[in-house]
C-alpha cells in the first residue's frame, strides 16, 4: 500500500492494523503477532516497526546487489519516490567489515536523522545475516573436508543398505564356524 500524503500515518495503522495480508496469526495462547512486511525489522505487529504504514522504513536483507552475488542490502524509503512504488526505495550494500558496517548504519539513521531509534534493530538485523552467512560457509567447507578424508581413507562418501536377510545369513555361518 502505498503512502497517501492525504491520510496520516496512524490513519494508515487503524486499516492496516486489523486488515494486513502480511499478519502471520498464531491462535494458541497469548503470543505476540508477527507480520512478514518489507521493512519490518523485528517482524512484530506493532505501529513503531510497521513497514507499511511509516514513512520513513529501514529495510535489511540479504540478497544479490550489482556486482556483488551475497550481499547484504540495507534499504531507506525515499520521500520524493512515493506514489512510484518501483523507485520508492533506495538499497544499498552493507560491508562484510562489522565496524565499517556500524557507522555507516549510524550516519544513514541516526547522522541524518532518518528514524535513529532503529539504528540499532538494522545492526541486530545485519549481525543476523552476517552470522548466517558465515555458518552456512564454515559448514560447506567442513563438509568438503570430511569428503577429502573420506577419500584418503577409502571410504565411500555414500553408505551401503544391507539386507537384513544377508546379515541374519552371515550370522549363521559365523555361529557354524565357531561349533566346529
Amino acid at each position: 500500500m502505498a503512502y497517501s500524503s492525504q491520510a496520516g500515518e496512524r490513519v494508515l495503522w487503524d486499516v492496516l492494523q486489523r486488515h494486513n495480508s502480511f499478519v502471520k496469526k498464531q491462535y494458541f495462547g497469548p503470543t505476540p503477532r508477527f507480520t512478514k512486511e518489507k521493512g519490518n525489522l523485528y517482524n512484530l505487529h506493532t505501529f513503531k516497526y510497521s513497514g507499511l504504514a511509516r514513512k520513513q522504513t529501514v529495510d535489511v536483507r540479504a540478497k544479490s546487489f550489482g556486482k556483488h552475488k551475497n550481499a547484504i542490502t540495507m534499504t531507506l524509503k525515499r520521500k520524493k519516490w512515493q506514489g512510484r512504488p518501483k523507485h520508492s526505495s533506495a538499497p544499498q550494500a552493507l560491508n562484510n567489515r562489522r565496524k565499517r558496517s556500524r557507522l555507516f548504519i549510524k550516519s544513514m539513521t541516526t547522522g541524518r536523522n532518518y528514524r535513529p531509534e532503529l539504528a540499532d534493530a538494522v545492526y541486530a538485523r545485519y549481525r543476523r545475516y552476517r552470522n548466517i552467512g558465515r555458518h552456512a560457509k564454515s559448514l560447506k567447507t567442513a563438509k568438503k573436508e570430511a569428503e577429502i578424508v573420506c577419500k584418503e581413507l577409502g571410504l565411500g562418501t555414500k553408505s551401503k543398505k544391507v539386507d537384513p536377510e544377508e546379515e541374519e545369513e552371515d550370522e549363521d555361518e559365523d555361529d557354524i564356524e565357531e561349533a566346529n
